[in-house]
């Protein structure tokens, strides 16, 4: 065990047992700092034992406790969210991943905590050329509406567009996708803009069953 991570375990130990204040952590302006200061401390723990599966936010319950059980922790309001894809980032990045996770303290602290991990696409809507908004990323342009989407095995084929500049034309072409977290984030994105009312379910049941969650 690190120093580091030795610190953190006291950190962690002494703030639930009220022995420091949360603004010692974290310091102030928090609306749940003890929850705040928990999550900080199980986060640094985590990305120091697992540097392979690093995650960028970490949620307990209010009193700053792990929850009891993954039940309980999927029935709490950030894993709601997350499911939902309602979850709101910093400077809106886009979510990698998410699941639950046993905490890193130990020493009868054993508890589940939410966690996620971000991963930043800069997607863009172009509703120029298109009768319906595209979510667009570098010269890329995607349909991401029913029926503009099929599984093809570990495959996501996808209408898209792109512009060829030589030829002054546009052309129409189908993007077979494999990267399970562009197309999470693909999705989610149009979601957020209003493009579809929901993530359709062909393409949640593929991202669930072409992903081992590192977290889960």
């Amino acid at each position: 065990m690190s120093n580091t991570f030795r610190s953190l375990t006291l950190d962690l130990s002494a703030l639930l047992n009220k022995q420091i204040t949360p603004r010692s952590i974290i310091g102030t302006g928090y609306k749940n700092p003890h929850s705040v200061a928990s999550a900080w401390l199980r986060k640094e723990m985590h990305n120091l034992e697992s540097p392979n599966s690093k995650v960028s936010q970490v949620h307990v319950k209010g009193d700053g406790h792990a929850f009891e059980s993954e039940l309980k922790a999927k029935r709490s309001k950030a894993y709601k969210t997350l499911v939902a894809g309602t979850y709101e980032t910093i400077n809106n990045r886009d979510i990698d991943d998410y699941g639950v996770m046993p905490s890193p303290c130990g020493g009868g602290l054993h508890g589940l905590c939410g966690a996620i991990m971000s991963k930043e696409f800069k997607f863009r809507l172009t509703k120029k050329h298109f009768n319906l908004p595209a979510v667009s990323i570098n010269a890329m342009h995607y349909h991401i509406y029913e029926g503009c989407f099929e599984v093809h095995g570990d495959k996501l084929a996808i209408q898209c567009s792109f512009y060829q500049s030589n030829r002054r034309k546009w052309y129409g072409d189908t993007s077979y996708l494999t990267d399970i977290a562009f197309i999470k984030s693909l999705f989610s994105f149009g979601f957020r803009k209003g493009l579809i009312s929901e993530i359709p379910e062909e393409v949640n049941a593929f991202i669930k069953n072409s992903t081992v969650f590192v977290t889960v």
